[in-house]
């Protein structure tokens, strides 16, 4: 599904059901990872109910075939679809309210994207594991893997703009602090007011597979969808 406003309803759990025969795999192709090895990356990405903006799907289907295995988060395969809106001044954790330098492209209503960069000392990832000595104490440099998922990136919605104070429709997750370069960004288009309901997604009985060797059986998958 990839129009807004578009809900995949049947008549109930127990009169509509949809009939899986094939893979992810079968159907799209073998979905490896960025990191190398054999893992499936179908074993945690993708749905054969998929409900995910029709560009966005578009672009990761093309990616996934051309075996250059794709980001799949708000900013593009690449993680570069995005632009800056503005910066913005340290919040602690639980705020509903930023300050911005700049607000002359937010507006009400809009959705956004907070976007937190890691410091060279990796502070970023210490905050999201809990900040203290145990943290503190991990070695990161050697955690390419890990340390790949950042940029930090959160969508949210505006609900009111006053000055430079800016107020969200849910609380900020992580600090803000200046050496994470806290800013709101664009993002690729969002699928917004879409859903599946009243039925059941029933796959054919397979073996299962090795730990992260799975072909694609996931059942609903919600991707860069909002509301």
């Amino acid at each position: 599904l990839g129009h807004c406003d578009v809900v995949l309803r049947g008549a109930g759990s127990s009169r509509t059901t949809l009939r899986a025969t094939k893979s992810l795999t079968e159907l799209i192709g073998v979905y490896g990872s960025r990191y190398g090895g054999d893992k499936s990356s179908w074993s945690w990405a993708g749905g054969l109910i998929w409900l995910a903006p029709e560009a966005r799907w578009t672009s990761l289907v093309a990616a996934i075939r051309a075996r250059a295995w794709p980001f799949e988060g708000w900013t593009g395969n690449r993680r570069d679809e995005w632009s800056p809106l503005t910066a913005l001044d340290p919040a602690r954790q639980g705020s509903w309210t930023v300050t911005a330098a700049d607000t002359s492209s937010l507006r009400p209503g809009a959705l956004v994207l907070l976007r937190l960069s890691d410091d060279a000392d990796h502070t970023l990832l210490e905050h999201m594991c809990g900040g203290g000595p145990g943290p503190q104490g991990y070695l990161w440099n050697d955690k390419t893997k890990l340390t790949s998922y950042v940029p930090y990136e959160w969508p949210v919605r505006i609900t009111r703009v006053r000055g430079r104070r800016v107020t969200l429709e849910r609380p900020l997750p992580l600090d803000l602090r200046p050496q994470w370069n806290p800013q709101l960004t664009t993002h690729v288009q969002a699928l917004t007011g879409a859903g599946v309901e009243g039925l059941t997604l029933e796959a054919v009985q397979t073996p299962q597979q090795p730990h992260l060797l799975d072909t694609g059986y996931n059942g609903v998958v919600l991707q860069c969808a909002y509301d």
